[in-house]
């Protein structure tokens, strides 16, 4: 029995050498900075043998094999800092970012940014850099900021397209209405101190009004050839620069400044809570 046979799809075997030759295929390039948007329940049944950690350290080999020379970074948000409770910055784990995110997370030599609710972890020689930011989430020098600077790649590996957290950043530059910066208040925890902080967070209507609709956006960069996409097994890796990311979706919204969101009759509207 071979322990790289990761996942099995209609009896195929899926080995780590498939994702790599993805992430290949999609313009990971040896010194890029790559930011990952992860669902590893997508690609097929996990291997014989495999249990969750071996596959984490399985596909993380393979996506930093494609970056030798590179930095890796994964989001590890914590909502739960909007509803008071502390951001430990070495010890909050991430929530609702999947598997991966999380395994990385812990790695060594993986460092993470201080924003409370948008933090990212990140390893490898941009790493330090990637998180010198400030406390407003999508701002100039928030951390998406800084994936623009750096020309990163954004991956969606096994994730739909509608993971993209990185619009935020493009509605925050163009201040879009729908929008609000709220401000958020707690207390963070980083390196056995802790500091109260006020950070910012961009929110949409709580009476359900508006919600975040990216398919315009996806069809735009698949056609014009900057999403690209590989199969592996039942699932998908799809990749975009973050400059192509933005330029397109800055365009979309000068032209139509609804274009990453659908208004929502007020009969089907499902009111949110914070």
């Amino acid at each position: 029995m071979k322990t790289d046979c990761l996942y099995q799809n209609d009896e195929a075997c899926i080995r780590s050498a498939e994702f790599t030759d993805a992430l290949r295929a999609v313009g990971v390039r040896d010194n890029d900075v790559v930011f990952i948007h992860a669902d590893l329940g997508v690609f097929g049944r996990i291997g014989p043998g495999i249990d969750k950690l071996t596959l984490c350290r399985s596909l993380l080999d393979a996506i930093e094999r494609c970056i030798p020379d590179g930095t890796l970074a994964m989001p590890t948000f914590t909502y739960s800092f909007c509803r008071g409770k502390l951001f430990d910055r070495e010890k909050s784990p991430a929530e609702q970012m999947g598997l991966l995110s999380e395994f990385f997370r812990t790695e060594k030599g993986v460092v993470r940014s201080t924003h409370p609710i948008v933090s990212v972890a990140a390893r490898g020689p941009k790493a330090e850099k990637l998180i010198d930011v400030d406390l407003d989430a999508y701002g100039a020098k928030s951390v998406f900021a800084r994936l623009h600077a750096l020309d990163a790649i954004v991956v969606f590996f096994g994730a739909p397209f509608d993971r993209a957290t990185f619009i935020h950043h493009i509605e925050a530059m163009h201040a879009v209405p729908y929008r609000s910066a709220k401000i958020f208040t707690g207390t963070i925890r980083s390196g056995g101190s802790e500091r109260k902080v006020s950070c910012t967070y961009h929110v949409l209507p709580l009476d359900g009004s508006v919600q975040t609709e990216l398919s315009r956006l996806e069809t735009k960069l698949r056609r014009d050839g900057d999403l690209r996409e590989a199969s592996v097994g039942a699932g998908r890796i799809s990749g975009v620069r973050v400059r192509n990311l933005f330029s397109t979706g800055t365009r979309m919204l000068e032209e139509n400044i609804d274009a990453f969101i659908q208004r929502i009759p007020l009969k089907k509207r499902v009111p949110t809570r914070e």
